[in-house]
């Protein structure tokens, strides 16, 4: 995990796989496995279980689409100290 940003309200929702009620996002992680030129974003619930992922060309265009796909303003990301 590179930064990750969590939230006590939902930063918005995806839709179910199994076509139930929609998962609400709470947690944000951005990743990138080893050997990887891209970067993953993954959408996950209050407990951080992945709901949704996407693979980004970096690191700024993971967090502008946070901004387009929950219609959020600032997000304060926090980096992973090592």
């Amino acid at each position: 995990m590179i930064e990750w940003v969590s939230s006590d309200t939902p930063f918005g929702e995806v839709p179910s796989p199994t076509g139930g009620r929609p998962d609400s996002i709470y947690c944000l992680a951005i990743c990138q496995y080893e050997g990887s030129s891209s970067y993953c974003r993954f959408d996950c619930d209050k407990d951080w279980q992945p709901k949704e992922d996407k693979d980004f060309r970096s690191i700024d265009e993971a967090k502008a689409e946070v901004t387009f796909r929950y219609r959020r303003g600032h997000v304060a990301w926090r980096s992973v100290v090592k």
